[in-house]
């Protein structure tokens, strides 16, 4: 019976331990062929959008380079320069870049029909303001009346400009526009009133020059728009959740680099990045730019959904825009998208320990088999050992058995042989003498 068991034993095991190699190899797969796909693949390549030249104001995607940030989430970044003549929104809609930084005119783009989606404003407030020489007495936007304007037109700045002077009541047929030379010549050569300028960058030169310069700034009058908006477009959210993802994470993590490493980013800039701007420059723009982010107060990128209705009424009352539209789809909501875990680097950690874990409780389970295959061995060994011992005392007992047969039989035919001579010796003897009685030599 015992005997007959073991070979069901036997089967069974090998039954679970198939089941055990196919449980292994299907995580097996699984886990290495996800961050394979994840992480094994070059970089992908994708465009951010700059609104002008290499300075500070862009800080936050050096870093995010120079760090490994963008590369940490499999990322190929390239910074473009803005060509010549040409608007940032349009480079992205057109897609030659897939990311772009913007300010308010963004808005006017959504409202007009554009896919465009804001990812996050980096600038909790706009840098934007008119500038004039201090001689020329312009302090606030009704000076502006009857004076020419420098304004940057072509590439959609000049949103808070012109919002402040329509909301102060002046209008376009009171001033006269000139295109922007990108540079201060024009107002130091007097051949405009004003100047619409960024804080973050034009003042370095007036202060250090020593040139006294009056400012008008929009947030004084009601025009508090957010700026440096990275966006992107509805198709790109839509075709690559992911990577939108990623690149936003890695831009956040980059400009709370940079402002908390600003002159290392100011140095980087200078090295690789061919800025025509000193390193005491790139400092200056540094802290301005944080008064603009204000990270001491406001976590970096964050966006409220009540300011970005503010700045499209305030767009809609100032003229720019002729209506308003929901805002929800200006605005980006990774929760509205369905998540995929597997590019999660948490998950990629789970699928990692149980991989982990697989390969000990195989080799466990394997090396447990085996010591029970081996215990089984030696038991049928023992077994074996055993039955050949009782069939050699066997085969021992029949010999001898068969030996003892064969020496009764001997004895039976030597024992025959003697009772039959001792009983016809007598009768010989009697016949014999009962034949001489017949003798007739014989007498009575």
């Amino acid at each position: 019976m015992s005997n007959n068991s073991l070979p069901v034993f036997k089967i069974s095991k090998n039954v679970c331990h198939n089941w055990w190699t196919a449980i292994f190899i299907v995580i097996s797969f699984i886990a290495l062929a996800l961050p394979l796909q994840s992480f094994s693949r070059p970089g992908t390549k994708v465009v951010l959008q700059l609104k002008w030249k290499h300075q500070f104001q862009f800080a936050g995607y050096y870093a995010a380079i120079e760090k490994g940030f963008y590369a940490q989430e499999d990322l190929d970044v390239e910074l473009k320069e803005l060509p010549q003549n040409t608007n940032v929104i349009t480079e992205v809609l057109e897609g030659r870049a897939q990311f772009g930084i913007a300010n308010a005119d963004i808005i006017i783009h959504y409202v007009n029909g554009a896919p465009v989606v804001v990812l996050a404003p980096i600038f909790q407030s706009s840098p934007a303001a008119l500038v004039s020489r201090a001689e020329r007495n312009i302090t606030r936007p009704q000076d502006i009346a009857g004076k020419t304007i420098e304004i940057n037109a072509k590439k959609s700045g000049s949103v808070e400009v012109l919002t402040m002077l329509s909301l102060e009541g002046v209008k376009p047929s009171q001033y006269q526009v000139t295109e922007s030379s990108l540079s201060l010549n024009k107002l130091l050569n007097n051949q405009t009133d004003a100047s619409e300028v960024y804080l973050t960058n034009e003042p370095y030169f007036l202060e250090k020059f020593g040139i006294p310069y009056n400012l008008i700034l929009p947030h004084k009058y009601g025009v508090d728009f957010y700026a440096e908006c990275l966006f992107t477009t509805k198709e790109m959210i839509s075709k690559n959740p992911e990577l939108v993802d990623a690149f936003l994470r890695a831009s956040i993590k980059g400009w709370e680099y940079a402002l908390e490493n600003s002159e290392e980013i100011a140095q980087v800039i200078q090295s690789k990045y061919k800025t025509t701007k000193t390193l005491d420059h790139l400092i200056f723009e540094s802290q301005k730019v944080k008064e603009f982010i204000q990270p001491n107060f406001i976590n970096v990128g964050h966006s409220n959904k009540g300011r970005w209705l503010q700045m499209m009424e305030t767009l809609l009352q100032a003229g720019l825009i002729n209506k308003t539209k929901p805002i929800d789809a200006l605005l980006y909501n990774p929760q509205q998208k369905k998540h995929s875990p597997f590019t999660d680097k948490w998950f990629i950690l789970v699928i990692g320990t149980l991989l982990l874990l697989t390969f000990i409780l195989h080799f466990w389970y394997i090396s447990r088999v085996n010591k029970r295959k081996q215990q089984l061995v030696n038991t049928h060994k023992q077994q074996v050992e055993s039955l050949k011992q009782e069939l050699q005392m066997l085969n021992t007992h029949l010999e001898e058995t068969v030996q003892r047969n064969k020496d009764l039989e001997s004895f039976k035919e030597s024992l025959l042989s003697n009772f039959s001579f001792e009983i016809r010796t007598p009768l010989n003897n009697i016949i014999g003498y009962s034949e001489l009685l017949n003798d007739p030599k014989i007498k009575p």
